[in-house]
């Protein structure tokens, strides 16, 4: 079995099996993509003004993502 590319991968990440890509990431123009929460997470750290919506499937998933880019960040 291949696993599906998640669209909001850089093209040097690897791909994931972290679950569903049903994460939206919004830079601060609205501009977004879907994800998973890894790479969501990656793209939080790397653009400080953009959000998430977590998923419909998986209450609170936007919050948590959203907390890890910013631990992640405050560890750099």
């Amino acid at each position: 079995m291949t696993s599906k590319r998640c669209p909001s991968a850089q093209i040097d990440n690897e791909p994931c099996s972290d679950g569903a890509h049903d994460h939206l990431f919004l830079d601060e123009t609205n501009a977004g993509t879907y994800g998973c929460e890894r790479h969501i997470t990656q793209l939080l750290i790397r653009f400080p003004r953009s959000r998430v919506v977590g998923s419909a499937h998986d209450p609170g998933s936007g919050v948590r993502i959203f907390k890890a880019a910013v631990a992640a960040r405050r560890n750099r």
